[in-house]
């Protein structure tokens, strides 16, 4: 007998539920939570910062000589070391996630195609907005609906 089932934004486990009751459970959520990447909510798309990063990979062809270059050289012009390291880090990581020909493509197209681009990188890196994405904005799109404002609602 399954003894869990996800509804929208809620695990309920039922009392015959084999998993752990109280504190044991409360880790055990906080633990799976962790995994979960937050920097989007803080960072956006990251679009001028992405763009020197991209730059420097495409004379450098090594993600780390860029992270280290542009590092050493505060070229995210940032107030602290670890705000650059962060922002530095997160943006080697989605770029990480396009092809050779799509940061080409960054690289010489208009300003609304590099922020597409920048976007599918985005949805590559996290799997929470690229589900968000397939399943709830696409549905809207294939329905012609250009309000989304009830999907924000409690």
């Amino acid at each position: 007998m399954d003894t869990r089932y996800e509804a929208p934004n809620i695990v309920c486990i039922r009392k015959d539920s084999p998993y752990p009751a109280g504190k044991q459970l409360m880790e055990h959520v906080n633990k799976c939570l962790k995994k979960i990447q937050y920097v989007f909510t803080t960072g956006g798309l990251f679009y001028n910062e992405s763009l020197k990063a991209l730059a420097l990979y495409l004379s450098l062809m090594d993600w780390k000589s860029v992270r280290e270059w542009m590092l050493s050289d505060n070229l995210l012009q940032t107030r602290t070391k670890s705000s650059a390291v962060r922002i530095c880090r997160e943006i080697c990581l989605r770029l990480e996630t396009v092809t050779l020909n799509q940061l080409h493509l960054i690289e010489s197209g208009t300003a609304q195609e590099q922020r597409y681009l920048m976007w599918i990188a985005v949805c590559k890196r996290y799997g929470f907005i690229r589900e968000f994405m397939t399943e709830v904005l696409r549905e809207k799109l294939m329905r012609m609906k250009r309000t989304w404002t009830a999907i924000w609602k409690n």
